[in-house]
């Protein structure tokens, strides 16, 4: 799931953090490096029934992809 997944869902990052009960910081932090946790995905999957799902593609791989993509 990506960042823009959860924003849709929740509508609100107010929302997002609170039923997840989580700062604020955690959502900067998904936004500077363009990915959300694994654990946080699992959790995320769980409170929303699958409607949302974890993909447990590492991260580090899907940055890596983005800049690949931008450098062609």
């Amino acid at each position: 799931m990506t960042v823009d997944d959860i924003k849709d869902y929740y509508v609100t990052w107010q929302n997002c953090m609170r039923k997840l009960s989580l700062s604020q910081n955690a959502y900067q932090h998904w936004q500077r490096y363009g990915y959300v946790p694994l654990r946080v995905q699992l959790l995320i999957e769980e409170q929303t029934n699958g409607i949302l799902k974890a993909d447990e593609k590492n991260p580090m791989i899907i940055i890596r992809e983005k800049e690949e993509a931008k450098e062609n």
